[in-house]
């Protein structure tokens, strides 16, 4: 069962399990954040132009 193994055995399960997910999402999670910082600083408005060199 799960209460005859020591906690550190579950956190370095803990920890392998975050990192594979975040290797996953890795370019969602950066989407998602950046799109948080867009809309919270306020950069882009309706009617701005956007241009890419």
């Amino acid at each position: 069962m799960m209460l005859d193994k020591s906690p550190l055995a579950f956190l370095t399960g803990l920890g392998a399990a975050s990192a594979i997910i975040i290797l996953v999402f890795k370019d969602t999670i950066l989407g998602f954040v950046a799109s948080v910082q867009v809309a919270s600083y306020d950069m882009v408005r309706i009617g701005d132009w956007i241009t890419i060199k």
